[in-house]
């Protein structure tokens, strides 16, 4: 545990004084290639692509019966395992302000959407292996076909809920880390926004987590173009997704799946992605930006605004 963190310390050092912006290679040259044709049992979805890395087996098996059960046809995606990289390697990349871990998620979501694009697939579902499935996938045909409808220039459809804590607690403050990347493209009253524009979709355009969406085209297009052309990725894909100029994103109101699982839900992308197992730490990490932070005052050095999700409870609220 004090190996991993002592790494990624003098790894984000390392990154922050000898970096430069010159002679930068290109960061798609770090995406992983797919060999296996997606496949998919759900109309209106071109292919099913489940994120897992080799070294989680036991989530990757859990996963398969999961998604048999629901005859949800897929194809596993090998994820990019971010510990793989040494310092040396990730130095010649301009982009790359942010943990092995959450560098690890991003280049896989990114490698899948490249995938995709290369097979000319319209629409696919992209899940992470700590998902729970909580209704039959095969409402996401008229779900898709419903947002067609009401925006057929949308990019995001998240079908699960904002990211749940450990304790299976839904936690509604959101958080702006104080960061090089301000000003950001709109007012924090328009990441702000939230509106349902039918009984099953929600307009958003902020969240934490992309553990289960779905992705269009364009939608794909424009996340690839962008962190293949900003030079200053500085956020997790999940939070830095929501900067891209003209992001059309939804969520449906009553998710199809959660991230939330207590027996697999140590995250591969957090302080804790070297550790085997949820028995070996205490607290578990997979937490909003601020979750660690113990008062007021160092929540405010730490964030740029905090702020509550309209309409919502600011405290901690049990799921039903």
């Amino acid at each position: 545990m004090y190996n991993l963190l002592i790494r990624n310390l003098c790894l984000t050092i390392l990154l922050v004084f000898f970096s430069t912006p010159l002679d930068c290679k290109p960061f798609e040259t770090l995406f992983k290639p797919h060999p296996h044709e997606p496949r998919s049992s759900i109309k209106g979805v071109n292919g099913v692509y489940l994120i897992n890395l080799n070294v989680r087996p036991e989530k990757w098996h859990r996963m398969e019966t999961i998604l048999y059960y629901h005859g949800v046809d897929f194809t596993r995606f090998s994820a990019v395992l971010g510990m793989d990289f040494d310092v040396p390697t990730i130095m010649q990349y301009c982009t790359l302000d942010l943990n092995v871990g959450a560098l690890g998620c991003m280049l896989s979501h990114l490698s899948i959407y490249q995938d995709a694009i290369k097979r000319s697939l319209k629409t696919i579902w992209v899940l992470e292996d700590d998902v729970e499935i909580w209704r039959d996938p095969k409402v996401l045909t008229g779900l898709i076909g419903e947002l067609d409808v009401l925006d057929p220039e949308w990019d995001i459809l998240y079908t699960d809920l904002d990211f749940i804590n450990e304790r299976g607690l839904v936690t509604y403050n959101q958080c702006f880390p104080n960061h090089k990347k301000y000003p950001l493209p709109h007012s924090l009253e328009y990441y702000l926004h939230r509106e349902n524009i039918s009984k099953n979709i929600q307009l958003i355009r902020y969240r934490y987590g992309m553990a289960s969406m779905i992705v269009s085209e364009r939608g794909m297009k424009k996340i690839l173009n962008y962190f293949t052309t900003d030079d200053d990725i500085v956020f997790p894909i999940d939070i830095e997704l929501h900067f891209i100029p003209g992001i059309r994103q939804y969520g449906v109101i009553n998710p199809v799946a959660s991230n939330y699982n207590s027996n697999f839900n140590v995250s591969d992308t957090g302080k804790g992605s070297g550790l085997k197992n949820f028995y070996e730490i205490d607290d578990n990490h997979v937490k909003y930006v601020a979750s660690k932070l113990k008062t007021l005052e160092e929540l405010k050095k730490n964030c740029k605004t905090i702020f509550p999700i309209p309409n919502q409870p600011q405290t901690e609220q049990k799921m039903n």
